[in-house]
This record gives structure tokens, C-alpha cells and sequence, in this order.
């Protein structure tokens, strides 16, 4: 029996506004190529879409469990499920200059098959407009392509990439 190839597709907007979050690559001077720009204490609304079609159980960003919700599937995309839940980044350290913050996330799906991802992102103050938190590429999503073996204890993470809005 072969693994099983699946993505897991993770968006995050700014909560209540949905206005989009920031990244920059970084090249080679970080343990990852891309960072993801935060702010301390602030909303988010992480949506969470897997394809094709898994349940997932629990979501959990840097220790904190979040509920999910499931988004309705449409008629023409039945071969995925989608997910939403809030994240906040209440007691985030700011980052200092040339510094990262490395926040794990656990997905858990049906059956008790773990996977973890971790995101490299640098956190700001979470105060006022403007400001280096909202330079960079607008994120439409940090995109997982995923493996599962047979017997599906876990999930391993086999490449991910962080994909851009289109502005048009």
C-alpha cells in the first residue's frame, strides 16, 4: 500500500478586517527562506483547506488549541474540506532586529495522524498603522504538500511555500 499525497493549504488574515498578512523572503541568513510578518497582540483568522479531503480534528498554533469550524464545502469543490478558526497573538514577544520567532503548528486529523509544521515569522508591535508588519508580499497562503504512510500515525511535510496574492 503507497502513502497517501494530500495539501494542507493555510491562510491567514487580520481579524476583524481580513485585511492580508505580510511576508519576505529572507534568502539563506534564517533557518527558513520566507518570513511571516505578525503583531503582537492582534487577531487572526487562520483558514485551513485540505485536499482532497481530510477531517481535520484539532488545530493548535504555537501551544494554543483554536476551534475550528467547518466551512460549508460548495457543490464544486466537494474534494476538499475547509477549515476556520481565531488565533491570537496575546503575549508574543517583538521581535528584535535580525531575530525569528519559530511557531510550530500541530494539525491532528481523523484517525490520530499528527503532522507538524513550523512557520517562520518576526513579530511586531501590535499598535497603530503602518509600519514594517504590512511591507513585503501580501500572503494568500503557506501551502503544504503532505505524505501519510500506511499505516497513518503521522504526517510528514514533504515541501512548503508560501504563495502570494495576485494583485491585478
Amino acid at each position: 500500500m503507497d502513502a497517501e499525497h494530500f495539501k494542507v493549504r493555510v491562510s491567514v488574515l487580520q481579524w476583524p478586517s481580513r485585511a492580508p498578512v505580510y511576508h519576505k523572503p529572507d534568502g539563506q541568513r534564517f533557518a527558513h527562506p520566507n518570513t511571516l510578518k505578525l503583531r503582537a497582540n492582534h487577531s487572526y483568522l487562520v483558514e485551513t483547506l485540505i485536499s482532497p479531503a481530510k477531517t481535520l480534528t484539532s488545530l493548535a498554533i504555537h501551544g494554543q488549541t483554536l476551534f475550528l469550524s467547518q466551512i460549508q464545502e460548495d457543490r464544486h469543490h466537494r474534494d476538499h474540506r475547509k477549515y476556520s478558526a481565531l488565533w491570537h497573538t496575546s503575549g508574543y514577544d517583538v521581535n528584535k532586529d535580525r531575530t525569528r520567532t519559530y511557531i510550530p503548528i500541530m494539525f491532528e486529523f481523523k484517525g490520530g495522524a499528527m503532522m507538524l509544521a513550523t512557520v517562520q515569522c518576526k513579530v511586531y508591535p501590535g499598535d497603530g498603522d503602518g509600519g514594517h508588519w504590512q511591507w513585503g508580499q501580501a500572503l494568500h497562503a503557506v501551502e503544504l504538500e503532505c505524505s501519510s504512510p500506511p499505516d497513518g500515525t503521522y504526517v510528514d511535510v514533504i515541501r512548503d511555500s508560501f504563495v502570494s496574492r495576485r494583485t491585478y
